[in-house]
């Protein structure tokens, strides 16, 4: 009996799983190096909102929202209007409107009641 036949059919066998493996490990190699890419990311992204977070904390950033969402200064304070810019006439002109405003005036006239 031949068994040269058999053995070859062996061998073409065995070298094709290791071909497949070869590409299953590469694949998953691959896959390794995503996700560590996705992760270094997600940390970058995680410091940079947790520096966010504690910068939004502080007495200063408070302080710094205030005067510039709310129009709102400390007492002896002024706020100064720069009207070297012509195209925003038209929000400076509220501005100087709303300093006329009392507190509740401004907010009212922010949410339009």
């Amino acid at each position: 009996m031949n068994k040269q036949p058999v053995i070859t059919i062996i061998l073409i066998f065995l070298i094709f799983l290791t071909i497949k493996s070869i590409i299953q490990l590469e694949s998953s190699k691959n896959r390794i190096k995503n996700v560590k890419n996705q992760i270094e990311e997600s940390e970058a992204i995680n410091k940079a909102l947790s520096q966010k977070i504690e910068e939004s904390t502080t007495d200063e950033y408070v302080e710094k929202l205030a005067i510039e969402k709310l129009n709102m200064t400390k007492d002896g304070y002024r706020i100064v209007i720069d009207n070297s810019n012509n195209s925003n006439n038209n929000n400076l002109q509220k501005q100087i409107e709303s300093e006329n405003l009392t507190n509740w005036e401004q907010w009212k006239s922010k949410f339009n009641l």
